[in-house]
């Protein structure tokens, strides 16, 4: 009985491990599957260590998961939420502090060249919304705390983005993200309303993120290979 279950599972694992270690990166594209991942950046200014005379220190650190789901085949709708902190030292008496969070929103299209590739490009376009909040923090300003302007800004983004399949379910992307911002509300650090023209606080900013994403195709997609 024992051996007819050690063969029995032997078949199961024939049958099963194949499948998946040699997936078609399409069906990562199909109606109800989903992505998990993010992007992130980070900044370290060391010249600090090669010039002592140097008081100037400058760090940021953000991170972005994101969380997507295929509405249609090829077609998903993705959540980002995310912080970003700056810390930006001039001297021993001087330093800017600063703390962003974000909640995004985003309407991709995946345009898969070769659905039954392994691994390979698939590159896609988009477009999305979102809201900036930068929190009221303490700078230091000659030696003195001084409480810095709150804000709320909202982008209006285009997003071209290279996804990388390192396997037929991870892959690693750059993406490319002109926005158009638009400055809704601010506040000076003792919490009065900044009154300004609408017109006058509208800029354009372009970024360009690295990220990672593992892919969890539909069962049902998958069941019909």
């Amino acid at each position: 009985m024992k051996l007819k279950r050690i063969i029995g599972m032997g078949l199961l694992l024939l049958i099963v491990l194949p499948g998946l270690a040699f997936a078609d990166i399409g069906e990562n594209f199909a109606q109800s599957s989903v992505y998990v991942g993010g992007s992130g950046n980070m900044y370290w200014d060391l010249e600090y260590i090669f010039d002592s005379t140097w008081e100037g220190r400058y760090f940021r650190l953000g991170l972005f998961p994101e969380i997507g789901v295929f509405v249609q085949d090829d077609i998903a709708t993705s959540f980002v939420v995310g912080m970003e902190f700056e810390n930006d030292r001039t001297d021993a008496n001087n330093q800017g502090r600063d703390l962003d969070a974000t909640v995004q929103a985003y309407l991709d299209y995946y345009s898969v060249m070769d659905p039954m590739a392994e691994i390979g490009v698939v590159p896609s376009f988009g477009a999305g919304i979102a809201f900036w909040y930068d929190f009221s923090m303490n700078d230091l300003v000659g030696g003195t705390d001084v409480k810095d302007s709150s804000s709320l800004t909202a982008s209006l983004i285009l997003s071209g983005k290279v996804n990388y399949f390192v396997t037929d379910r991870a892959a690693v992307y750059l993406d490319l993200r002109p926005s158009i911002d638009f400055l809704l509300s601010a506040k000076d650090g003792a919490g009065n309303k900044i009154d300004f023209d609408f017109g006058d606080e509208i800029t354009v900013d372009v970024g360009l993120y690295f990220g990672v994403s593992y892919f969890i195709p539909s069962s049902k997609r998958v069941a019909l290979q």
